[in-house]
């Protein structure tokens, strides 16, 4: 029978483990991370990744208060491909050839930075991405000049990861 003093031992090893396993997963991903490129990177041997960081072509001129922004997909390799914007202070729609994906309203008085993911279908290659947004709201071209990806749903991720724990 384990005494109180032995199962709070127990207990404080359980935790320094996975502390440290934690640290050692940070550590390996930051190294990992300190080797990618910034327009066409190859993300943990997983697939490639696109920045979306000045990609966006806009639209002639805003419809209903809002102005679309596009990007045609370029042959991606792999499958389980994702896309995830970094949007700021705005309501914004992402469409796939014209379909809807998403769609987010930024809450009343609530202005601030939100990331939004979604899945690609395996053939998108030549599909093209419709960013529509809020016209006259403050995010404009923080939106398109934030860190944004496209690629394989492991490569998108391990970037969030890096671009998250990196000061």
């Amino acid at each position: 029978m384990m005494t109180g003093e032995g199962t709070a031992d127990m207990k404080n090893r359980a935790r320094n483990t996975a502390v440290l396993l934690c640290v050692l997963l940070v550590i390996v991903l930051t190294a990992a991370g300190s080797r990618l490129e910034t327009s066409r990177i190859p993300a943990l041997d997983e697939g490639e990744l696109i920045s979306l960081r000045d990609q966006w072509t806009p639209a002639a001129s805003p419809e209903n208060g809002f102005r679309d922004y596009t990007y045609v997909i370029p042959e991606l390799g792999g499958s389980a491909h994702t896309v995830s914007l970094e949007v700021f202070w705005c309501n914004a729609v992402l469409l796939l050839d014209g379909e809807e994906l998403l769609s987010y309203e930024e809450p009343p008085r609530m202005a601030g930075t939100v990331r939004l993911w979604a899945d690609l279908p395996e053939d998108c290659g030549g599909a093209v991405l419709t960013l529509r947004l809020e016209e006259g709201s403050r995010s404009g071209q923080r939106v398109l000049s934030g860190n944004s990806y496209l690629g394989s749903s492991n490569a998108v991720f391990a970037r969030f990861v890096y671009d998250t724990c990196t000061p």
